[in-house]
């Protein structure tokens, strides 16, 4: 029982799951399902690199630790209820970045940082995309992203960012993993 509501619930066991050897999980997204007229519900989890391994069944992994939790702690009778791992969805980014070249960064210092701010983002976002109404599709931002390259130090002047090139739609079912950038440094 929450007191902020089953989906509450549910999130909280999934992040809360335990492996067998008492462990925590590796779960930092969840999405629940809303209402449905079959009393069915459906929770998608993801880890910080995107997929929660293991199988269901088996609670000395990941999934099917989350699995255990939800099963024994929050489902009430009568309802039935899937859980799976988030599909992970790979996010390229190709981006110039201007920097100053008062910052004593090389070009790998900075290609480096601009990586790690987005790979770092994009655990953050969650199962399904950001929704500005809350229903899907969700969205990784494009313009996040800018800001995200634009804030991986305070010299960066500016980032163009031609891939993507436009808010990037997500399934329900998807989350956004870090992939290969390709990333033009220019000092001036």
């Amino acid at each position: 029982m929450s007191p902020n509501g089953p989906e509450a619930a549910y999130i909280y066991w999934a992040k809360s799951a335990r492996r067998a050897d008492g462990t925590p999980v590796n779960v930092n997204r969840v999405w629940v399902s809303k209402g449905s007229s079959v009393g069915h519900v459906t929770v998608y989890v993801a880890s910080p690199n995107g997929a929660v391994p293991g199988t269901i069944g088996d609670d000395s992994t990941d999934l099917g630790a989350v699995d255990k939790a939800i099963r024994t702690k929050v489902v009430p009778v009568g309802v039935t209820y899937t859980v799976a791992s988030a599909v992970p969805r790979p996010l390229p980014v190709t981006c110039e970045v201007w920097i100053s070249k008062d910052a004593n960064l090389s070009d790998p210092q900075v290609s480096s940082a601009v990586n790690g701010r987005i790979w770092d983002y994009l655990q953050t976002i969650p199962i399904g995309g950001h929704t500005l109404d809350g229903h899907s599709p969700g969205y990784v931002f494009r313009n996040a992203i800018i800001g995200q390259i634009e804030a991986s130090h305070p010299l960066v002047i500016k980032a163009d960012v031609p891939v993507p090139a436009a808010d990037v739609g997500l399934d329900e079912s998807a989350v956004p993993v870090a992939a290969v950038n390709s990333i033009a440094v220019h000092q001036v």
